[in-house]
């Protein structure tokens, strides 16, 4: 025959044991998805980054060609006034 100690000990470590493990999984799929929402935050902010570097490069060249196409043209333009 068991003693009530004995029984009532074993149920208190097993309820114990239970909680801590649910506890334990519940705060796992929580860390987990905070870390990875945070991964993807910081993922789109380097993209959005490289993005703007590489849209304000490009607008760059195109007023650097707007700009050398303007001098072509000026240039071309007091040529011929002064041949008229």
């Amino acid at each position: 025959m068991r003693s009530i100690q004995r029984y009532l000990l074993s149920r208190l470590i097993g309820g114990t044991a239970l909680v801590l493990a649910l506890a334990g999984c519940a705060l796992f799929f929580v860390v987990t998805r905070a870390l990875e929402a945070q991964f993807d935050r910081n993922l789109t902010d380097r993209v959005q980054g490289f993005a703007s570097i590489l849209f304000q490069t490009e607008a760059t060249d195109r007023n650097d060609v707007e700009l050398r196409r303007r001098e072509f043209h000026a240039g071309r333009d007091r040529k011929r006034a002064a041949v008229q």
